[in-house]
Parts: structure tokens; sequence; C-alpha cells
């Protein structure tokens, strides 16, 4: 109520967020983590390699994202940008920059491992995908930190075996790809055709 008789206060208050969501905050072992990991699944030498990469910064994606006021702030932001324009502008800009870092490694993992994308589906779809499947892990490890979405004792996360799927289901190899849209795939492996 305030922000509407306050100019400064508004002001303010997107500032705050702004640095909140910061990614300067990570902490530099996250970095680090992440940098070594990064590295594997692009250069990892077999698939059992690339698996336990994406196991590994999937679980601590989401464990990580569990406990940083930044994720945390981020994802309680999105139901307020609704009807708040700047607060719109920053949750879109907090996905353009998170997205865009991701879309160029999952390029780099698809030219390096001799992938393609299904027929119909882009770069942007795979990081939605992505994105979505982190957004709702993290989320339901916070409201229910007892679920098991995120297994500290054996460092996997739920995340890790969404990725795996929506890798599996996206991608192709290019030496041996089917040419089928996802919808087609899914129709040939459950027996019919038809429309979509």
């Amino acid at each position: 109520m305030l922000r509407d008789r306050w100019d400064p206060h508004a002001n303010f208050v997107v500032d705050l967020i702004n640095f909140a969501v910061w990614k300067e905050n990570y902490r530099p072992e996250f970095r680090a983590q992440r940098a070594e990991t990064l590295r594997r699944l692009v250069h990892g030498r077999s698939g059992a390699e690339f698996v336990r990469a994406v196991h590994d910064i999937s679980y601590r994606h989401a464990a990580d994202g569990v406990e940083l006021p930044s994720v945390r702030l981020g994802l309680a932001l999105m139901p307020a940008a609704d009807g708040d324009e700047e607060v719109a502008q920053i949750v879109a800009g907090i996905y353009r920059d998170y997205l865009g870092s991701w879309k160029e490694l999952y390029a780099d993992v698809l030219k390096q491992r001799g992938l393609r994308l299904r027929p119909g589906l882009t770069l942007d779809d795979l990081a939605d995908a992505l994105s979505a499947t982190n957004d709702g892990t993290t989320l339901r490890a916070m409201g229910d930190p007892d679920s098991g979405v995120v297994d500290h004792a054996r460092g996997r996360s739920l995340m890790g075996t969404l990725a795996l799927a929506v890798i599996h289901a996206f991608l192709e190899p290019d030496d041996d790809a089917s040419g089928l849209t996802l919808e087609q795939a899914v129709a040939q492996r459950f027996g019919g055709g038809g429309r979509y």
C-alpha cells in the first residue's frame, strides 16, 4: 500500500530485490564446484560420467537453491510479479541471465557430445523445461523438507532424475537421429499414430 504513495520506498524495494538476487552473492565454492561439474558434462569421457555429472549438478543446484536467500526470494517474487511491472521486469531479468548461461552450456554439450534436439524443439525449450523442473524441485523441497526430493545422504535429488528424463526425451545422437518429433516418438512407443 505504501508503494502507491511513497516513490522512494518503491525504489528501495526494487534496489533491495536486485541486490538480493545478484549472482555475485553465490558462495565461491559453489562456483568452483559448478565449474568442475560443467567440465564433466561437456568433456566427460563416458556416458556414465555424464549421468553422474547431471546428478551431481542437479543435487547441488537443488540443495543450494533451498538454502540460498536469493533463490528463495526469486521464487517468492513470482506471484508478486503479477500486477507489479517493476517486480515482473526483475523476475524476467533473473531468468534471462540465469537461462542464458545455461543455454550456452547446453549448446556446448550438444556440440561436444554429437547430439541434436528433436525437430520442433529449441534450446529455449530445453532451458525452460530444465528450469521449471528445478524450480518445482526446489519449491517441493522447501515446502516439505522430509519429502526426499533432495536426498542429502546420497547426494541426489529428484531434479537429477527429471533432468535425465528431459535430456533423454529432447535429444538424439547426430549419427542415429530418428527425425521424429517428441510427440511422434512417444506415439510410436505407445503403438500408434494420429494427430497430436
